[in-house]
């Protein structure tokens, strides 16, 4: 298990695989505590005096021997431990990614389905939607940056699986700019079709105000 190159192909797996490691270092420990005191023992048996079973130093260097291999044992769980730290955090960022990757497409249908309204009330509608859409694209703005950073980390470490790693960034990065595009040239067509509709009522009220004017005078 401590030597395995098995690091998982997701998130799940790779935390399913932490748990177990989880597990191993808990028994691991567990031997710790055994052996300090085969230790205590063999100390106490080296000093004894008078009749022996055996030579003392067969019993200590049998105690060194197993010492030495549970430190072996430490050492490979650590490593091992790094490895799948390494692992999560690389599908941290894949999941992540993908998440950014669902939340723009789903913001790039509802901005093509869009219309800018047909009257005076559906503009002013839509453009509170669209406010809070914008709310919830600067939310999702700071989500991405961080992400970025942690892919970013993850590079300048050089380790397993970074392959991949710039292209969905460079990806993610083109996709959200062309998101931001089509939302600001949105916010145009809705101001637009505001100062048009505002336009009109204001000239529809001027009209009728002219009219009853003329009424009145003539």
């Amino acid at each position: 298990l401590l030597v395995s190159k098995d690091l998982g192909k997701h998130l799940l797996e790779v935390e399913d695989l932490l748990q177990k490691h989880g597990l191993l270092e808990a028994d691991i420990s567990a031997q710790t505590e055994r052996v300090q005191a085969l230790n205590a023992a063999a100390l106490k048996f080296s000093e004894l005096e008078g009749y022996q079973p055996c030579d003392p130093q067969i019993i200590c260097n049998r105690v060194n021997h197993v010492q030495t291999c549970l430190e072996e044992l430490e050492e490979l769980a650590a490593k091992r431990r790094k490895e799948l730290e390494d692992s999560r955090q690389l599908w941290t960022f894949f999941q992540e990614m993908e998440e950014a990757e669902a939340w723009i497409r789903e913001k790039e249908k509802i901005l093509a389905a869009k219309t800018c309204g047909r009257d005076l009330s559906s503009v002013v509608t839509l453009t509170n939607k669209h406010k809070t859409m914008l709310g919830e694209l600067g939310n999702r703005r700071a989500l991405l940056h961080q992400t970025m950073k942690k892919g970013e980390k993850i590079l300048a470490k050089k380790s397993f699986g970074s392959v991949g790693i710039q292209e969905k960034m460079r990806e993610v990065c083109l996709r959200w700019k062309k998101l931001e595009e089509v939302t600001g040239l949105h916010q145009q067509r809705l101001e637009d079709a505001l100062n048009f509709f505002q336009f009109s009522a204001e000239t529809d009220d001027l009209v009728a105000w002219l009219q009853d004017m003329y009424r009145i005078v003539s």
